[in-house]
């Protein structure tokens, strides 16, 4: 019988360390994007390894920049919206 009481207060005792564990200390991961998370190039542009330049692949108004120049996704995203497009999933 007292093995029984064991395993019952065993099995309570890992069910409340649980529900703290999950609903009181919520335990997360927080990533914070930053410019050197991000593909070279803003989505259906490409680099130009002899300019050194990322260039469109569909007809736009925007010119071909230095991807060199994009220091925070803020600046990424101002250029990815402008022309179009995304860039990395970030810029939705």
């Amino acid at each position: 019988m007292r093995t029984v009481q064991i395993a019952v207060w065993t099995v309570i005792f890992l069910a409340l360390t649980l529900v703290v564990y999950k609903y009181l200390l919520n335990p997360q991961i927080v990533v914070t994007p930053s410019a050197a998370t991000l593909d070279t190039c803003p989505s259906r542009w490409e680099y130009d390894p002899e300019t050194k330049l990322c260039k469109p692949n569909y007809t736009t108004s925007c010119k071909p920049f230095d991807p060199t120049t994009i220091t925070t996704v803020t600046q990424a995203c101002r250029i990815a919206k402008a022309c179009g497009t995304n860039w990395s999933g970030y810029c939705n």
